[in-house]
């Protein structure tokens, strides 16, 4: 027995563990008191920075410690001079990276070094880099030390140029590191602009990108991270701000805009007969569609001679003329979904797509390769593509089943878009039977007098119909509703079909349509109700 050591029970060992958890608590609970026993009596003094880091070197995340500690340094800073506080600071430092060593995702510890370097002197940026090379070495998913590289970057004014061969560096280590992808996203459009402002990236650097970006893809095809990064590479970049079309009678002008915009805002003026009045046509902070009621009534000549005039922080930026017929005046411009890449980068792009169709042969079911063939089929030729296209998102559907319903409003987003492109942006309107599942665009359906939404599951998307102000006829027929929950105000609507859906009472749909002022007749047949009614005087009456 001489010369063993003797091995504790698990009893034991689990007691001695306890006594000194307790220990720990009890010093925890007595530092814990001293601090805030010497803020209760504005004591900011050394003693209270010694005990409070003592309890942020065992446990940094609490945060009113590391208020106290600023508190204090402030009050210093009154009563002591530069020399005598650049050591205190330097020391906050070595304090906090001591702090991150024992948790290096701490935001109090993060946010407590930005909140030293502001109240330094003169900040070591090029330490505080070395740093952050250091932890994102040790951890390069830690998006506390993103953030506070970002915040040393501004600070110290390293160049862009310099940030992008550091996200080389980065990706080179390791494909996976969505981080540096997403900096790298933000940086290319300052160090690469497009000359034209059409797109995110000048042209060559663009093939630069997109041949990085397969070689990271094709390296680990279940890994999304250069896959996000692709669909970026591919996005539409939005154009400048700009009036689509318009419509206008002598009481009432309604405008639509490429883009959601408020109209109280200060950036973007529409001058039309002055420049007030103008509001949203569905009561939102902002939409797609503005309207303006006038307070006097304008003549067909006066729609036609004065122009409308678009300004984006000050600067005109768009004028747009009316034509006119006998009762409303209009201005008109085809929706373009085109990507409008150039024909190097076109080249570029379909030799990733073969690519990608070269993986899809081998592994037919893997969702990242699906769907970047989908999106490079619509950056490349979307119209000879349409049917291969329409293809993969229901096979998405399928194999995605958690993000099924991201593919289908993405089908029908195409779906939308190729029928707007067909038609004429006048008269009568349909994507009936296309199973849509959200209403993109609604927009270009200002101009529309008649509408058929027969035959899709639109009941999310009836607030986008406000769109529709000047129609006469919509039809929802066999859209799964339920009730007209957010159907908006249509003035000029006479006709409103909804057929075959689920509708089971009246009061799910009348309190809903009364503020459609001409609106005469509702056709429910197929309902639960079976039966056909007049809407009128904001009343149903049986036909």
């Amino acid at each position: 027995m001489h010369g063993r050591i003797k091995t504790r029970t698990t009893a034991e060992q689990e007691e001695i563990k306890r006594k000194e958890r307790a220990k720990k608590v009890e010093l925890y609970k007595a530092g814990i008191k001293a601090v805030f026993d010497k803020r209760h009596k504005a004591e900011k003094d050394e003693e209270a920075l010694a005990v409070s880091a003592k309890l942020l070197t065992g446990n940094p995340d609490i945060y009113t410690l590391w208020n106290i500690r600023r508190e204090v340094i402030l009050h210093l800073k009154t009563c002591r001079s530069e020399e005598e506080l650049d050591p205190l600071m330097h020391e906050e430092l070595r304090l906090t990276e001591a702090c991150l060593r024992t948790q290096p995702k701490s935001y109090g510890t993060w946010h407590h070094r930005c909140w030293v370097l502001d109240h330094m002197t003169d900040p070591p940026w090029k330490k505080e880099l070395a740093l952050c090379d250091k932890y994102l070495d040790y951890d390069e998913r830690n998006f506390h030390c993103w953030d506070y590289r970002r915040f040393i970057v501004q600070r110290s004014g390293v160049t862009a140029e310099d940030e992008l061969r550091f996200t080389d560096e980065k990706i080179a280590t390791n494909f996976s590191n969505y981080s540096a992808w997403h900096l790298r996203s933000n940086l290319l459009p300052q160090v690469y602009p497009d000359p034209k402002g059409l797109k995110p990236i000048e042209d060559h650097q663009h093939q630069h990108e997109m041949e990085l970006v397969t070689n990271a893809a094709f390296t680990d095809p279940l890994d999304q991270s250069a896959w996000f990064y692709q669909r970026w590479l591919l996005g539409r970049h939005v154009p400048q701000l700009k009036i689509t079309h318009v419509i206008a009678t002598k009481e009432i002008m309604c405008v639509a805009f490429d883009q959601s915009l408020n109209p109280a805002s200060r950036n973007v003026m529409v001058k039309a007969f002055g420049n007030e009045g103008w509001q949203t046509v569905d009561g939102e902070v902002s939409a797609f569609v503005w309207k303006r009621v006038f307070l006097e009534e304008a003549s067909m000549s006066d729609l036609t001679s004065q122009p409308i005039v678009l300004h984006l922080d000050g600067v005109e930026t768009q004028v747009v003329t009316l034509q006119a017929d006998k009762d409303q005046a209009w201005y008109k411009e085809k929706p373009v979904y085109e990507a409008g890449f150039s024909h190097g980068v076109t080249e570029v792009l379909c030799g990733v797509l073969e690519s990608c169709e070269t993986l899809l042969q081998l592994e037919p079911d893997t969702k990242w390769p699906l769907l970047t063939s989908v999106l490079l089929m619509q950056a490349v030729d979307r119209k000879s593509f349409k049917e291969q296209t329409l293809e993969y998102l229901d096979k998405l559907v399928k194999i995605d089943r958690l993000r099924a319903n991201y593919y289908l409003d993405l089908k029908s987003r195409y779906l939308m878009e190729y029928q707007l492109e067909e038609w004429n942006l006048t008269g009568s309107f349909s994507v009936a039977n296309l199973g849509l599942t959200a209403l993109y665009h609604s927009q270009y359906l200002l101009l529309a007098q008649k509408v058929d939404l027969t035959g899709n599951l639109l009941s999310r998307s009836l607030p986008k119909l406000s769109s529709l102000q000047f129609c006469q006829e919509l039809i929802l027929d066999k859209n799964n509703l339920n009730n007209l929950k957010g159907f908006p105000c249509l003035p000029n609507l006479v006709t409103l079909s909804i057929k075959m859906n689920h509708i089971s009472a009246l009061e799910d749909i009348e309190p809903h349509i009364t503020s459609c002022c001409v609106l005469t007749n509702v056709f429910i047949d197929g309902n639960p109700l079976s039966a056909s009614y007049v809407f009128s005087n904001g009343a149903f009456k049986s036909k």
